[in-house]
């Protein structure tokens, strides 16, 4: 659908964790929603893939059901592709959209980009 995420780089969440333990006067028994610094929706992700690729990528929107049985047969555990679409149909309503400053405070810098993370990325996506 249309529903936007804040994703986030893997990187970014362990530099956090690290400065967090490194750092516990200033984050001991602090809990955080650590978010992306924008909130993308499907086709602006393929946009940016294929952007930076140099390729057309076209975001095509399936129905859950097609999704779950792609995603079994694939090998995919059932418990985690259940929470991949139960996150899918949150952020088709909206409820995954806000993001949080938490991680920008705690690095001291902004969330690494899409842009940045598809760079650096790239051939992931050849």
């Amino acid at each position: 659908g249309d529903g936007l995420i804040p994703y986030i780089d893997a990187w970014d969440i362990g530099e956090a964790a690290a400065r967090c333990l490194l750092d516990p006067a200033d984050h001991g028994g602090q809990s955080y929603v650590l978010t992306g610094g924008r909130a993308y929706g499907p086709k602006g992700v393929a946009a940016e893939i294929g952007r930076v690729i140099g390729k057309p990528i076209m975001y095509i929107p399936i129905e859950e059901d097609q999704a779950r049985a792609m995603m079994l047969q694939k090998g995919i555990p059932p418990w985690l592709v259940e929470a991949g679409l139960a996150v899918f149909a949150h952020a088709r309503s909206g409820g995954e959209a806000a993001v949080d400053p938490a991680l920008t405070r705690i690095l001291d810098r902004p969330a690494t980009s899409l842009s940045e993370y598809v760079e650096r990325n790239q051939n992931a996506w050849l």
